[in-house]
Formats: C-alpha cells, structure tokens, sequence
C-alpha cells in the first residue's frame, strides 16, 4: 500500500496488478469482533442503583461469563457475598444470562452495592489492585509526567491515578524500547507504573480484554488508552473468614511499660529497605553489634534467614512477597511488645506494603533506605545473584524483571554509593540512639 498516493486503500491500484487481494478498506469492512466466550469467568460492572418501590435492583451488562438465580457473587471491592435472589428484566425475565446481556437483579440481602462495583463469582474473582503497570497510548498535546494526577475510568469505575513511574517509551521508528524517559509525548506508546489510594478491581488484559482496559482523563477530556498488566504488583483481595471474626485477643500482666522500664531504652522496628546488594544486612548485622555492647536489648530479621524457617515456602510472586512482608512485621511487632529494638532486613519492593508494617507500631516505626543504584548492586553482586538472573537462572528478582518502589519520604538515608559502610553503620547508631533512647 502507499498511504501517499493511495494506492490499495479504497481501491485497487494499477501499479501492483499482481496484489490480488483485498484493498484495506475491504479488509476493515470484513473485520470480525472475537466475542468474549461465554466460558470466561463472570464479570458484571455495576451501571446503576434503581430503587422501584420496596426494591433496589442492580442494572449492568454482563462483560464476561454466565450467571443464574441463585448464584452467589462477590461484589468488589467492598469484598461482600451475596446471591442473587430475582432478575427483572422487562418484558419477561430468564432464569440465566450470559455474556453481552444487560440485566436487572436483585439481591437476596441488603448490602452496599455502588455504581463502579464489579461483581463475580467468588472462586474466581478478578485482581483487586493500587499499583499495577500498563502499556499506555498518549493522545494529549501536553506531555506525560511523573507524578501527574489524572481521572482513570475503567469498566464502570473511576479512580483518582497518579503516574508512580515512566519505565519505558516505545520508539515508533524502530518499535526499540527507550528507558529513563521523563515525559511522553503525543502519539507515543508507553510502559508506566500507576497508583490509586482506592482499591481497583480488574483483570489483566491479556486474560480479559473487556476488564482490563482503560482510559485517563484530565479536566473532563480524554488523554490516553490503556491496557492492564497486573503481573509484578500484589493481589490486594482479602477473604474475610469466620475464623478472623471468632478470635479474641488476651491480655497479659507484664505490660510493655514494665519492661521499658529495665531497660535504658523505647522498643522499635528500624527496618531497612534496598535492592539486593545495596549493604542492608551488612549494616543490620553492625549495627545489632554495636548496639548490643552498649547493652541495648537488639534483634535482625533478615530477610534470607526468615525464608529459611517463618517464610519458608514462599515463592517470589507479589502475592507471596505480600505475605513475606506482612509476617515479618507481625513478627518485629512481637518483638517490640517484649521490649526489643528490632533492624529488619528486607528488600519489601511495595510501598503499599511496607504502610502496612508501620501501621502495625507506627509510633516506633523507622524507615530506612538504603540507596545503591542497580548498576552498582551488579558490580557488587557479593552472593551471585546478579551473574544468575543475567544467565536465566533466576526470575522474578527486584531490579530487572520485577519492579522496586523507592520511599519517598524515609526516616533516614544511607547512600552506600557514596559513603563507607563504616560510616552508614555509625549514622545508623547515632539514629536510633537518638530516637530511641531514655535519658
């Protein structure tokens, strides 16, 4: 085809009399939707909340899936079960529906359903997620940035974004990716890594097309398209249990005043954050030292170690780092409780998650980054890990094929890049010193 002259675009052209197929808008024209099998898991965007008479039903257009009366759903991201007790579509209404159908149901109990909501079935419900990547097309004459706010719609949902990260632009000369972009410009493809404070439930979009697209707004116009890819960030989705609700804590006679009170110190968890290679278990390891001569009652948990034994067993999907994180703050929690100041080693790549560990005690809670850049976690590369992951070996690792989020507002930074370990390890005990310390 020639887009300049015309040729084989809405007609045959003379000058390839031996292109004997269809012209391009012969081929558009032919094009055919895949319909979304009625086999995929169920998925409901709620549209709208009707309340006729004594009644609120549920309307919608079913994306994906079956669903019948009877059935039970589980409605995100409010995580509510309930089933269906009628369906009231007009003029008569059917037992079952499937995929591409609008309907109106109503529901066996009264819980709070929201335009936005997405509902499924409970063995298989989509991704419940605040940060997830996505393959963007930018359409706005002003450039994309980091840090940049914007209205997300996806499904019947709309969320509040924020652009965490530009990770790569896509140059459309030669389809090569280009890293360490800092704006996209019109027309361009990107790679970005997006946050919503509010949970968002989706799909990947290689899994379900429907649910896993999107578009961004700023000042009610549209800016970019997108599709999902939920791949390197956790699944946020919790199962409420009956065994959660039926536990009820003990208290014990000896507080945690008491046993401050022997000691010449307050309880705290100082826990380092870093790539692999960036000196966190070095430091840990002389810091617990100098802090224990000085009598101070001091514990590491160390991220390896604790995999050995607590955490042995998992894996390094973001659902198990998730809950590699999460059991190593009930665990430095523990240990403040008995009056310890605990230095936590740990790599914990989400921000999301390390929120969750300083709420656990965020009144002696100290984040603590130890910054190394990754080309210098490479040369240093003490274990070999670095020298496996390049070879294949290893997948998953933080740094190259899963995504690491730097604080943005740490209690204290320790460039190793730029000072001696020497010198991090005295900054270090100087801090907690003076933070946690009784004079």
């Amino acid at each position: 085809i020639s887009a300049r002259f015309g040729d084989n675009i809405c007609s045959k052209s003379k000058e390839t009399k031996w292109f004997k197929d269809k012209t391009c808008v012969e081929l558009m024209d032919d094009f055919e939707i895949k319909e979304i099998s009625k086999s995929y898991d169920f998925r409901f965007p709620v549209q709208d909340i009707y309340k006729i008479e004594d009644k609120r039903i549920v309307v919608g257009r079913i994306e994906s899936g079956n669903v019948s009366i009877n059935d039970e759903l589980l409605f995100l991201p409010s995580n509510e079960k309930v089933k269906i007790q009628s369906f009231e579509n007009w003029p008569k209404s059917k037992k079952k529906y499937s995929a591409g159908e609008c309907i109106a149901m109503t529901l066996a109990e009264q819980i709070f359903v929201d335009k936005g909501n997405l509902a499924c079935h409970p063995d298989k419900p989509p991704k419940l997620m605040h940060t997830f990547e996505c393959n963007l097309f930018w359409l706005s004459e002003k450039p994309l940035q980091q840090k940049q706010k914007f209205q997300m719609k996806i499904n019947t949902g709309e969320y509040q974004i924020t652009v965490e990260k530009i990770m790569s632009v896509f140059d459309t000369n030669n389809l090569k990716k280009k890293n360490d972009v800092l704006k996209v410009k019109k027309n361009e493809i990107c790679e970005l890594t997006l946050h919503s404070a509010q949970l968002i439930p989706m799909d990947d979009f290689t899994y379900n097309q429907k649910t896993g697209r999107f578009c961004l707004l700023s000042e009610k116009e549209i800016v970019a398209g997108g599709i999902v890819n939920v791949q390197n960030f956790p699944n946020q989705i919790k199962n409420k249990t009956q065994i959660e609700e039926n536990i009820i804590p003990e208290n014990f006679s000896v507080k945690e005043v008491d046993r401050i009170s022997k000691l010449n110190h307050r309880p705290g968890i100082i826990w380092l954050t870093g790539l692999s290679g960036s000196g966190k278990t070095t430091i840990a390891r002389e810091v617990e030292k100098k802090l224990f001569i000085k009598s101070y009652n001091v514990f590491v948990l160390d991220g390896d170690n604790l995999r050995l034994g607590l955490n042995k067993g998992l894996k390094f999907s973001p659902e198990d780092r998730t809950e590699n994180i999460r059991r190593t703050g009930e665990v430095a929690k523990l240990f403040t409780q008995a009056g310890f100041i605990v230095v936590v080693s740990l790599i914990s790549p989400y921000k999301s998650e390390r929120k969750k560990a300083r709420d656990l005690r965020p009144e002696v809670f100290k984040e603590i980054f130890v910054k190394a850049s990754l080309n210098e976690c490479i040369k240093r590369d003490a274990k070999g890990l670095y020298s496996k992951v390049k070879k294949g070996k290893i997948k998953n690792f933080t740094g190259f094929d899963s995504p690491y989020e730097e604080p943005e507002k740490p209690d204290l930074i320790l460039d190793t890049e730029k000072e001696s370990i020497d010198e991090s390890v005295s900054n270090l005990t100087n801090f907690i010193i003076k933070n946690f310390e009784i004079t």
